[in-house]
């Protein structure tokens, strides 16, 4: 299986709704990958993603 052995960090825009089934289809999608917590921004709004950054440690 490609996924294996991989680590997963969906993230994605969208315009307004779909979030949660695109975050799920790419958990579907690589099922012997680490899913690590995704985040989704609607259109520009970039407020949290320096938290979800520090949380799952890719931002100190």
């Amino acid at each position: 299986m490609i996924s294996r052995g991989k680590i997963v960090i969906p993230f994605c825009t969208y315009a307004s709704t779909y979030r949660d089934e695109t975050l799920a289809k790419i958990a579907e999608l690589t099922p012997a990958a680490e899913h690590r917590k995704g985040f989704g921004a609607v259109d520009k709004n970039t407020k949290g993603i320096e938290a979800w950054l520090k949380e799952i440690k890719l931002l100190k």
